[in-house]
């Protein structure tokens, strides 16, 4: 997509969510915070592109795996190690969002302490 007025260019490949794409787009360029819900509403025109995924209105930041023990590493991609040491339920962190308070909901639901989150929440 030509964004004729800043002289860059947007794409997204099948399959990316249009918020995550915009979401990236930017921070990339360092265009204004706005920007990102103007992009996705152009892109989310079905009229316009039509194949485009858009079920989010918000870029996903960050999502993982969260250990049992904070002492071992948080799984971003949701696929290594036993299923034993990580907690069932993985954090899905959103644009405008906080990674403490998002691991530390997480880690409540599962009876863990503040000290856990906290561990977690700089590794992340």
């Amino acid at each position: 997509v030509p964004i004729s007025d800043l002289g860059l260019t947007f794409e997204l490949l099948d399959g990316d969510e249009a918020a995550d794409g915009a979401y990236q787009f930017t921070k990339h360029n360092k265009l204004p915070p706005e920007f990102p819900s103007k992009l996705r509403g152009v892109l989310c025109s079905k009229a316009t592109f039509p194949h485009v995924t858009c079920t989010r209105d918000r870029a996903l930041f960050m999502r993982a795996r969260l250990p049992k023990d904070p002492d071992s590493d948080p799984d971003p991609d949701s696929a290594n190690g036993s299923t034993d040491e990580y907690l069932e339920e993985e954090v899905f962190v959103y644009e405008d969002e906080e990674v403490a308070d998002k691991v530390a909901d997480v880690g409540s639901r599962h009876g863990m302490d503040d000290g856990w989150a906290d561990k977690l929440t700089e590794k992340l």
